[in-house]
């Protein structure tokens, strides 16, 4: 699909809901802050085998996103809440718990403002422009190049 001429904002394909969590961090490496910064530096750039997993690109572009290219360590606890107790904690969750917790509220505060944006755009779009026409059984705008069927 073609990127829109328009930025709305950003977006993610990922909910972070599932119970899977916990193993797709651990099958990626990901085990404390430390392991979040060598998988966020290791995986910055082209060059990287992503081996064909959504999950894990989308993953890697919204941490990103949240951290803003900082990968320190004390960015990663003031943005997720981690204390590099990733094992543990009250009832078990630990930094596993709070780092899906703030990439699910990530996503629905990036997601929400881009259909906010894109909603907003499309009431203002002056739809006089694109009278549109049949003929013919077809669809055609006042503008010949454009045909819709």
């Amino acid at each position: 699909m073609p990127e829109s001429p328009v930025n709305f904002g950003y977006r993610t394909s990922n909910t972070y809901e599932g119970n899977d969590f916990y193993d797709r961090l651990k099958n990626m490496g990901i085990r404390s802050n430390a392991d979040l910064i060598d998988f966020m530096h290791k995986t910055n750039g082209e060059n990287y085998n992503w081996n064909g997993d959504n999950w894990a690109r989308q993953f890697r572009s919204d941490v990103n996103q949240a951290l803003g290219g900082d990968y320190s360590d004390a960015n990663i606890r003031k943005t997720f809440h981690t204390k590099n107790g990733w094992g543990g904690g009250f009832l078990g969750g630990g930094d596993f718990t709070d780092f899906q917790n703030a990439l699910q509220t990530n996503a629905g505060v990036w997601n929400g403002m881009y259909e906010r944006n894109l909603g907003n755009y499309v009431k203002n779009i002056d739809w006089s422009k694109f009278k549109l026409y049949k003929q013919g059984g077809q669809l055609i705008s006042r503008n010949p190049v454009k045909r819709f069927k």
